[in-house]
């Protein structure tokens, strides 16, 4: 490994926002069982730009209320505690402008909301696996800030991803799950974020994640939902093997996946 190449992209993560944001501060208590609602409005309320979208949402007809909100303790009581973590981390991710990197983070929340919603067939947390969902590639796009050339790559179906690891070995002697585990233990994120990203790629028999199952199973489902061949979707048989999807799961992903297009779209156009 390129020990001073990999410290310094490390100390400068291009295209990140701040780990001292309020998104992060927000993902830190994730590891609180009950993180207190006035913690959240305290948080929350650093951040104009954050009440002004939350604001938007709780009186969007999304949520149907029948009044004005127009305070920010109403509006987390409307959206509920776990929207309003969804709605800091997506609108950190997506301020940046570029079109390229608006695509990866809209992929990422696609990828992270159905992650979520398959954890609920699953013995994983859906909390976790949304966050999860957001930040597995994470590492990438701190490539892409030193490297333009992997600009193509930030949004790569999962077979892929061994070849993409071999490729940034053989250049630089690290890749980007090593480099996106370092940066979220140090934000001082749960530790099994970090575990389920240097496990992003791996399957039976190599020990996996349940995290990462959730979301290689919606990363299949995505890429299937963008091909035009008609073909059926089907999973790679070693996960029918691990008896841990319910049926069910499969069948509701087409519906699933319409809803958190739309819910995309209200919130970021």
């Amino acid at each position: 490994m390129d020990a001073q190449t990999f410290e310094s992209w490390l100390r400068d993560p291009v295209y990140l926002p701040s780990s001292r944001s309020v998104v992060w501060e927000l993902l830190r208590s994730l590891d609180k069982p009950d993180v207190p609602t006035a913690e959240v409005q305290e948080l929350v309320s650093r951040d104009q730009g954050l009440v002004a979208r939350m604001l938007k949402l709780a009186n969007s007809p999304f949520f149907g209320v029948s009044r004005q909100v127009n305070s920010l303790p109403d509006a987390v009581v409307v959206l509920g505690l776990m929207n309003v973590r969804r709605l800091a981390i997506a609108a950190s991710l997506l301020e940046e402008e570029a079109e390229l990197l608006q695509s990866y983070w809209k992929h990422s929340l696609r990828i992270a909301y159905l992650s979520e919603s398959i954890a609920h067939y699953t013995r994983a947390t859906p909390a976790i696996c949304f966050v999860y969902g957001l930040l597995r590639h994470i590492g990438l796009l701190v490539f892409y800030g030193h490297d333009a050339a992997f600009g193509p790559k930030l949004i790569h179906p999962q077979e892929q991803g061994p070849i993409l690891l071999a490729e940034q070995q053989q250049t630089y002697g690290f890749d980007h799950l090593k480099l996106g585990c370092q940066l979220l233990e140090s934000w001082r994120l749960p530790s099994q974020l970090s575990d389920a990203i240097s496990r992003c790629y791996a399957e039976p028999p190599a020990p996996y994640s349940s995290i990462a199952l959730c979301s290689q199973i919606a990363d299949h489902w995505v890429t299937h939902a963008a091909r035009e061949d008609g073909e059926d979707f089907t999973l790679p048989q070693w996960m029918h093997e691990q008896g841990v999807l319910h049926p069910q799961c499969l069948t509701d992903l087409a519906s699933e996946l319409g809803r958190v297009d739309e819910g995309i779209r209200r919130q970021f156009g």
